[in-house]
């Protein structure tokens, strides 16, 4: 399920990083983790994680808080 799908269709705001994006995806999971076992799948991380992007260091930072 996508994320766009998984907020009913509405719009998402474009998050002005990584760790804000991943704090957003965090109180959009945590309902759903609460009821059921859940399962995050990032696809393309070499595709993601650009040289500049900060992707895996906020990765890193949101699993281990």
């Amino acid at each position: 399920m996508s994320l766009t799908n998984a907020v009913g269709g509405l719009p998402i705001a474009k998050p002005e990083s990584w760790l804000k994006a991943f704090e957003m995806l965090k109180q959009l999971l945590h309902p759903l983790v609460m009821k059921d076992r859940t399962m995050v799948f990032f696809d393309e991380f070499p595709w993601i994680d650009t040289p500049r992007s900060g992707f895996l260091n906020s990765f890193h930072v949101t699993l281990s808080g």
